[in-house]
């Protein structure tokens, strides 16, 4: 493996354990409640507040894919090395 492919798979294996841990997760759920609660509690007219917790939402959903991303190079790089 590369030092880069190295890299790859550390980044999977920190992503993976991230994703599993119990906390993070709860964390993630409260944060992305909250905003959809805020999005949904507050007047179509408050344009403002209503764009910032969509946004803070999707921000949180990207981390979240980005972490998965991770996961899943690190498993297409140890795979291909198996072979």
């Amino acid at each position: 493996m590369s030092t880069n492919e190295d890299q790859l798979v550390s980044q999977g294996q920190d992503a993976e354990i991230l994703l599993k841990n119990e906390n993070f997760n709860k964390v993630v759920k409260a944060l992305l409640d909250q905003y959809v609660q805020v999005f949904f509690n507050t007047d179509p007219a408050q344009t403002d507040e209503r764009s910032i917790a969509y946004y803070s939402a999707r921000s949180i959903q990207e981390v979240i894919n980005t972490l998965n991303q991770q996961v899943l190079m690190k498993n297409q790089i140890l795979k291909k090395n198996e072979e």
